[in-house]
């Protein structure tokens, strides 16, 4: 009883793609479950995934036309409605929200305030602050049918635990492609139309949260993204 398992998957937070994570934790595991989800500036996140797909060969350099083939690259970015399916079967107290940008400034500081809501020791919470994991730009990825069998459930399950670690380093470096540059970012027009949709999920998340403001302030995420962020534009409710 006195051991903390954990364990972490982007799968949890899909709605509306991939559902039931919040039932099936329920049933499976005790109900003090402590539930830690990690969001960044919505928009930022969209360009993110979306150089993601590129470099692995899913999808073309154009974000506007990949978004409009791919609903997921903008769901995945309604963290309210990502939360509220887990406080429908969790308490409030259960989930703690972290801001990326926050954790990035201050890594220990964000971890010991981790590992005390957790009820372990903040001074066991060492945060390396230099390290930087899962970054897209110079990364080895594997593209087209190498992909589909790294992912792959039998290689999941069995071969990337099984096969030694020099034959992984062998096959990356003959195999693997380094991803491309960097495509253009979204224009001023398509980066209005996100924020149409997603700052509502931002104040939305707030208020599910109980946090009197938002994680992140509209002309914050306009001067970040914008070309022209000083334009005229209607404020939104």
């Amino acid at each position: 009883d006195d051991q903390l398992a954990g364990e972490a998957s982007t799968g949890y937070t899909k709605v509306p793609w991939e559902t039931g994570a919040p039932e099936r934790a329920k049933k499976l595991l005790r109900p003090d479950l402590k539930l830690l989800y990690i969001v960044r500036d919505p928009i930022a996140r969209v360009v993110s995934q979306h150089y993601h797909q590129h470099s692995a060969g899913r999808t073309g350099r154009d974000i506007a036309r990949a978004i409009e083939s791919d609903q997921r690259l903008v769901d995945y970015s309604r963290y309210a409605t990502q939360v509220a399916q887990w406080l429908d079967h969790y308490e409030r107290d259960q989930l703690c929200v972290v801001k990326f940008e926050d954790f990035i400034a201050d890594r220990a500081g964000i971890m010991e305030g981790v590992f005390a809501w957790m009820g372990l020791d903040p001074a066991l919470a060492g945060a390396d602050e230099d390290a930087s994991h899962n970054r897209s730009d110079g990364k080895m990825v594997a593209t087209g049918g190498l992909r589909r069998f790294v992912r792959s459930g039998a290689y999941q399950r069995y071969g990337r635990r099984l096969t030694p670690v020099w034959i992984k380093d062998a096959a990356r470096s003959v195999f693997y492609k380094k991803a491309p540059p960097r495509p253009p970012a979204p224009s001023d027009e398509m980066v209005e139309r996100l924020l149409d949709e997603l700052w509502p999920e931002v104040v939305r998340l707030s208020e599910l949260l109980g946090r009197p403001e938002p994680m992140w302030s509209l002309q914050d995420l306009r001067d970040r993204h914008l070309t022209s962020p000083d334009r005229e534009k209607a404020p939104r409710a």
